[in-house]
């Protein structure tokens, strides 16, 4: 799924961006204490497919971009 941070940061409220930015925190920490970043960005992806077939599209947006930055902090495509 592409992300459009834009759109994105236009939908979401400031409390919701606090939200994602802090749970990016989080996992942070915890790729730095350890936890295995394929792992997690596969529960992560099972997490925004749920997301899609309840048709809950502005979740799995979110989800998505909390995917792209996972991704970009691990490093991975």
């Amino acid at each position: 799924m592409q992300v459009d941070f834009a759109k994105l940061q236009e939908d979401l409220s400031e409390t919701e961006m606090a939200l994602l930015v802090g749970i990016d925190a989080a996992f942070n920490a915890a790729m730095l204490a350890g936890a295995g970043q394929e792992h997690t960005i596969a529960h992560l992806e099972q997490h925004m497919e749920n997301f899609g077939a309840l048709g809950q599209s502005r979740a799995q947006h979110i989800m998505a971009a909390f995917i792209a930055l996972r991704k970009n902090a691990a490093g991975v495509d």
